[in-house]
């Protein structure tokens, strides 16, 4: 998918990016603006979020540190202002986050 991104499901990521004409690549994109932001001491991740509550999927990018500084979501905020524009092109939808758990090993 993307050097050094972790993926534990491609299928998964890669049939939603094919229902979603022009969706890879905005993913593409701001996997590099994530990794841009955060660098290669972050760990990133995407994967496919599938709503239990109703019939609602999309892709999540998540970023996982060691440590965490207090404007982590600022800067995930501007992870995606950088991309959201492109979204408009598409039927996907994207979501940059952190779940402020410790990189996994």
């Amino acid at each position: 998918m993307y050097p050094g991104i972790e993926c534990t499901d491609v299928g998964a990521v890669t049939s939603y990016s094919a229902k979603h004409p022009g969706f890879y690549d905005v993913l593409l994109y701001a996997l590099k603006v994530t990794e841009d932001e955060f660098g290669k001491d972050a760990q990133i991740s995407v994967e496919l979020y599938k709503d239990p509550e109703c019939d609602d999927e999309y892709v999540t990018i998540c970023v996982r540190q060691d440590s965490y500084d207090d404007d982590i979501m600022e800067r995930i905020d501007a992870v995606c202002t950088g991309y959201e524009d492109a979204l408009t092109n598409t039927s996907g939808w994207l979501m940059v986050t952190t779940d402020f758990q410790p990189k996994r090993s």
